[in-house]
């Protein structure tokens, strides 16, 4: 039996494997603003306009020259002005009453608010309102008015390139008057789940059956980095025509990846297909066993071919092997070619409890222990077993122990990866 290769011999391969793809990053797609959330952006957005546009009121009150309020014990009422209206001009002597959002009249340097006016209330009969003397001695030019461009001025960047798209930013350009962004084509990811044993969530669970994790999950972990799930497909194990399950469920993609089906099993049904791909054992816990290899254009049959040979990883299928897999080996490719941060900080803590590791590239599920808001520690969850996902979903970081260290001693630090849950 051949020796295991080693983590980053394979992540080598992955990187040169998948090089081809990944320069569908320079693929561009103009999107409406609607469609547009959660893609990334292709380049960056200069404001065509000053935002806001004009200056308007922070405030419900009255649009007043300060100098002629302070000077005049009331001034007379002029006419209102509502959000949307011609900001117009503000007559000598006069305080107009003004809705937030409303355009500052010509002549107007203030808003005051209205609680400090007497009355403080609007009423179409008033002739004349009065002010909070104490107020008006304090107040300043410009106080209530959100002046022109204070949010940001015309010219300036108004999205960067390589953002992705998030409801504040689809904000911002639909405030702009943007109708359309141009974006980053996602990368399309096709993914198979393998083996009798899976049953699709929803469905009755006959004894010795499990529920499909995998595909939810490695879907979920690829749209995580930005890139499009093109399709899924359960494929059991020994079918005798892998193509045309294929042919009615899969759809083009720049990648595919496939879980299960990958290791000494009489069952690999995965490694009977894809013949043209390359397994072997990585020199890792969980992950170990490992294929990646291409999909030949023509291996569905004519009237299926596609333009290029398409290229597979090929996961193990335990769940846990089959997310570690993922976060070793491609999320940071698949973030690198969306132009996003991997969502990995790493670094070393100090290890709450002892541990033996074998001599592999081990890789643990763990939670950061606090003090302050601050990192002080972090403990391992679960055991090392890769069908132990429940211990995953509440760790926040994964712990890295090298092939040559098989003992670690409570306080000795150990690389640290954190998890964050959120889109970058």
């Amino acid at each position: 039996m051949n020796s295991p290769v080693s983590v980053a011999e394979h992540r080598d391969a992955v990187c040169a494997l998948l090089a081809p793809a990944l320069g569908a990053r320079g693929q561009r797609l103009s999107l409406p603003l609607a469609d547009a959330v959660g893609h990334v952006l292709a380049e960056s957005l200069a404001n065509p306009l000053d935002s806001p546009p004009f200056d308007n009121s922070q405030m419900d009150g009255y649009a007043v020259n300060l100098a002629d309020a302070r000077a005049a014990a009331s001034l007379r009422v002029g006419a209102t002005i509502a959000a949307g209206a011609e900001p117009g001009r503000l007559p000598p002597g006069t305080a107009a009453p003004i809705m937030t959002g409303a355009p500052i009249p010509e002549g107007a340097n203030a808003v005051v608010p209205i609680e400090r006016c007497t009355p403080d209330r609007f009423d179409d009969t008033l002739d004349r309102v009065a002010f909070d003397a104490a107020w008006l001695h304090d107040a300043h030019d410009g106080i209530f008015v959100r002046p022109r461009g204070s949010d940001l001025q015309a010219g300036k960047t108004l999205v960067p390139g390589s953002t992705r798209l998030g409801a504040a930013q689809i904000g911002v350009i639909a405030g702009a008057g943007f109708t359309h962004v141009t974006v980053r084509r996602p990368l399309r990811v096709g993914i198979i789940s393998s083996g009798d044993e899976l049953v699709a969530p929803g469905n009755p669970l006959a004894s010795g059956k499990i529920y499909d994790a995998n595909t939810h999950m490695l879907s979920a972990a690829v749209r995580e980095t930005g890139a499009e799930v093109a399709f899924t497909l359960h494929v059991p194990d020994g079918v005798g025509d892998f193509w045309s399950l294929w042919r009615s469920g899969a759809a083009p993609c720049d990648l595919l990846i496939t879980s299960a089906g990958v290791s000494q099993g009489a069952f690999e049904v995965i490694k009977s297909v894809f013949a043209d791909c390359t397994f072997y054992s990585v020199g890792m816990q969980p992950g170990g066993p490992q294929g990646l290899g291409r999909l030949r254009p023509d291996a569905a049959g004519a009237e299926w071919a596609f333009a290029a040979p398409i290229p597979v990883l090929n996961f193990p299928g335990n769940p846990v092997s089959a997310l570690i897999s993922f976060e070793m080996f491609l999320r940071p490719l698949l973030c690198e070619a969306q132009g996003l941060s991997p969502m990995r900080v790493s670094t070393l803590l100090p290890i709450a409890q002892a541990v033996e590791s074998p001599p592999k590239h081990q890789v643990r599920r763990a939670r950061v222990l606090r003090a302050g808001g601050r990192p002080i520690s972090v403990a391992l969850m679960g055991g090392p077993s890769s069908h132990l996902l429940h211990s995953y979903s509440v760790s926040d970081a994964l712990v890295h122990l090298p092939p040559e260290v098989t003992h670690v001693r409570a306080g000795d630090p150990v690389e640290t990866w954190f998890l964050e849950r959120v889109f970058a």
